[in-house]
């Protein structure tokens, strides 16, 4: 069967980001949001007013979710914090006790049940000493794997008994059977390997249909895989570090596309001359809705 071949040519606002990333549709007030991560800054884009005003949490910043009704839980330098919508610290959950300065947190997502999971990185993302956590409503954070270089790629199936996730360097996505009731996942296996040179898998998301949109970093792409692992279509993207995807919009048809400039050769940037902005495209599938944090009563 042929590869389908789309093109992700339409620009969202006119933010450059540094390291674009974690893009999630905030189903409560229908906005975008995505994080540029050492700049420290939380972005938004509304379909109707346009770019909202960037949120600056002082910090090396690498995901947000949606929490209640008016808060975001981030992925921080120091740790797992609540933040207002003005970016303000409200209540640090879980404070990170790193035994060295230059670490941080990647990629991070809420699964079903509405727990997070996140996992560190040095920051120049070259050494294995990361642990991916899953963070409880308690504000407890649990290590569930360590030695990783580069976490990240996390999403679940429709039905909630899948999760995948990848660190860049592996060159693969994994997936696992996962319990939804009790956070818990078992039966690991390699769901897709990359071939270096289409690019490095980086951050992904499911769509209703249990495809995996995986994001190509220094690929140009966003790939998607059905179910059992095959490549039915290519989103092509004008910018060289393509880091994530995110379904959105009001109908959910909307893919999302952030992207990075960090590094870029001269000629890079003169190939790519639109990196890292973000990017849109409808490619004819509907993303499931973001799933939030939820804290303890």
């Amino acid at each position: 069967m042929s590869v389908r071949i789309i093109e992700a040519r339409e620009e969202v606002g006119d933010v450059v980001s540094e390291i674009g990333e974690g893009p999630i549709w905030d189903d409560r007030f229908g906005v975008l949001r995505w994080v540029d991560i050492d700049r420290g800054l939380v972005h938004g884009w509304d379909p109707d007013r346009g770019p909202l005003p960037a949120l600056d949490v002082g910090q090396n910043v690498g995901f947000v979710v949606p929490s209640g009704t008016d808060r975001l839980l981030a992925g921080l330098r120091d740790g797992f914090a609540l933040l207002d919508l003005d970016g303000a610290i409200v209540e640090m959950l879980h404070a990170f006790d790193h035994d060295r300065p230059d670490m941080r947190v990647n990629d991070g997502k809420a699964d079903p049940a509405g727990r997070v999971w996140a996992g560190t990185c040095n920051i120049a993302c070259d050494e294995p000493v990361g642990t991916l956590y899953r963070l409880g409503s308690d504000g407890s954070a649990e290590p569930q794997m360590t030695d990783l270089t580069i976490s990240n790629g996390l999403g679940w199936s429709p039905d909630g008994t899948r999760m995948y996730f990848t660190d860049t360097t592996w060159g693969r996505v994994d997936a696992f059977a996962y319990d939804t009731a009790t956070g818990e996942w078992s039966d690991r296996r390699p769901f897709v390997e990359i071939p270096p040179e289409v690019g490095e898998p980086d951050g992904l998301t499911v769509d209703e249909d249990g495809c995996v949109w995986l994001a190509m970093w220094r690929g140009a792409a966003v790939h998607r895989y059905t179910p059992d692992g095959r490549l039915d279509t290519i989103v092509r993207v004008p910018a060289l570090e393509t880091t994530s995807c995110a379904f959105g919009g009001e109908d959910h048809r909307d893919l999302f596309i952030t992207s990075a400039t960090v590094g870029l050769t001269e000629q890079e940037w003169a190939d790519h001359p639109r990196s890292g902005r973000v990017f849109t495209c409808r490619p004819g599938a509907t993303g499931l809705r973001t799933d939030a944090f939820v804290p303890a009563s």
